[in-house]
């Protein structure tokens, strides 16, 4: 069990990731990733690359595990968290980011999550593994943003 009240200084993580939502039917969907026994559903996201963006990490990370191509929106939120790995204490701060599916397929993703999937938001809302990412998509259904030729409201629930 990690001792968090040591003086042990965090190393800090930079990371950043995105909600990718697409109109499909009658509603939004969100791109969701999943790997693990029992399956653990997430947002994509990963760590950025030395020279790298937050925005640019976030478009690399979602079509790597993805296999999607999207278009990079507003910020969402950043959550923060510690964890000990290794015997070293990291402070990992992800940064989210509001996409749009433009095109691809999850067929084309890397195999770093045996699965991914579209689903709703009030769906993502129950199956997230992390209350931070449950927290993300609910802020991204109060984003409204300039869509493709219209003002639109984003993932009602």
């Amino acid at each position: 069990m990690a001792n968090w009240t040591n003086s042990r200084t965090p190393t800090p993580i930079r990371a950043a990731g995105g909600v990718v939502c697409r109109y499909h039917g009658t509603g939004w969907e969100v791109a969701i990733v999943g790997s693990g026994e029992p399956l653990e559903w997430r947002l994509p996201k990963g760590m950025c690359e030395e020279g790298e963006s937050l925005g640019q990490t976030a478009l690399r990370e979602v079509e790597e595990e993805t296999g999607l191509q999207v278009s990079l929106g507003p910020e969402l939120g950043s959550p923060e968290w510690n964890y000990e790995y290794d015997g070293r204490i990291y402070q990992k701060t992800t940064t989210f980011f509001l996409m749009f599916f433009r095109s691809g397929d999850f067929e084309n993703r890397d195999l770093e999550y045996s699965k991914a999937a579209w689903i709703s938001a009030s769906e993502a809302q129950q199956i997230l593994a992390f209350q931070s990412e449950k927290d993300i998509i609910r802020r991204a259904a109060e984003v409204a943003i300039q869509g493709p030729g219209r003002r639109v409201s984003l993932l009602r629930f």
